[in-house]
């Protein structure tokens, strides 16, 4: 993590964006959210949205840096709504993509790491048709809408294979529900010797997963 902040220290455009964890650590709770966004250098009428919702412990931008990087061509909104991503507001996500002049039916694609995905989850399930696809990372489907995230196919997980839920066992038992799935849904992979913060320490098979699903 110090590797990529240095090379946010020495990047043009991220070593002049203030930090957001001021905000996202504030003593008194916000009723208001605060986003960050990435904007490619160029826009057409096809440049995609990617909506990313951060995890515990506030909107660090390593994680935007990153996606920026290998993925310059997308527009990528970070809300945050406080310090954790898992209670992000559905309303206040529709109102930052508003704020960009984004309609629902252009279709982004929606994005949480770690409590960011419990988040995101919960918001993709209450309105799918908002969403082009739902990516998660370093989480698993939250037992509130476990049952219809595990039916939509256009949703995909992926994980460490050193995390506490892969090692438990209930990775493997989501992956045998889909397997009994006749028609498919939810698609679960790992990153092999990954932790928490794979995105990190296996930054490629990161980016060659997400370029995949984002076909």
């Amino acid at each position: 993590m110090s590797r990529r902040y240095e090379a946010i220290a020495v990047d043009p455009v991220y070593a002049r964006v203030p930090s957001a964890l001021p905000y996202c650590f504030a003593a008194i709770e916000s009723t208001k959210g605060r986003a960050t966004v990435y904007l490619p250098d160029r826009l057409t009428p096809a440049t995609k949205l990617w909506v990313f919702l951060h995890g515990y412990g506030g909107n660090f931008l390593w994680y935007q840096h990153y996606l920026s990087e290998r993925f310059p061509d997308r527009v990528i909104l970070c809300p945050a709504y406080g310090i954790s991503g898992g209670a992000m507001p559905a309303g206040y996500v529709r109102e930052a993509q508003a704020q960009l002049g984004w309609k629902p039916g252009k279709d982004p694609d929606l994005m949480g790491l770690s409590a960011g995905g419990f988040g995101a989850s919960v918001i993709f399930n209450s309105s799918p048709s908002d969403f082009s696809s739902l990516l998660v990372l370093a989480a698993y489907p939250p037992a509130a809408v476990e049952t219809s995230i595990l039916r939509k196919a256009n949703a995909a997980f992926l994980a460490g294979d050193q995390e506490s839920f892969v090692l438990d066992g209930r990775w493997r038992r989501w992956q045998e529900v889909q397997r009994r799935r006749p028609k498919g849904g939810a698609g679960f992979s790992l990153i092999a010797g990954g932790g928490r913060f794979f995105m990190l320490s296996h930054p490629d098979e990161t980016t060659a997963w997400l370029r995949e699903k984002l076909k």
